[in-house]
């Protein structure tokens, strides 16, 4: 006769360390992030979740636009674009990924930067060219502005 063994049934416990939570926060924070006036009348808003996505913009009356980028790249090209007097606003959020918005020569940057675990860079000269406001997060990742 086989001895039989009588022990506990096993209990496995799912450990939770709240970055799923977090990251879904996160991504409707930015996707929420600046939706003023200028955001829904210029209808530029790009999203890359777990993939690649490439907007260019040829408007001849650029306002706004927003980026997202969760274990992505995106890339905004604004080289064709025509500005008004309203000074365009950009929102960029990388998340795990990378923002990469592309300015006309001389353009000026302005605006805020949040870089947490990661980069924001600005690799514009500057000059007589247009204005425009950027405003950059990045969580474990990057958001570039460059010509």
């Amino acid at each position: 006769m086989e001895p039989t063994m009588n022990l506990p049934p096993a209990r496995y416990r799912r450990r939770s360390d709240g970055w799923v939570p977090l990251l879904i926060v996160i991504v409707v924070i930015g996707l929420l992030h600046d939706r003023s006036a200028n955001s829904r009348l210029a209808g530029n808003n790009g999203v890359a979740v777990f993939s690649s996505t490439s907007s260019v913009v040829d408007s001849k009356d650029f306002r706004a636009a927003d980026a997202v980028a969760v274990f992505g790249h995106n890339r905004l090209d604004l080289r064709g674009a025509s500005f008004t007097d309203i000074r365009p606003r950009v929102s960029a959020v990388a998340l795990f990924g990378k923002v990469e918005i592309l300015v006309p020569p001389g353009t000026r940057i302005t605006g805020d930067s949040v870089p947490l675990l990661g980069r924001v860079e600005y690799r514009v000269h500057g000059g007589q060219g247009p204005s425009i406001e950027v405003d950059g997060v990045a969580l474990f990742g990057s958001v570039v502005v460059r010509e």
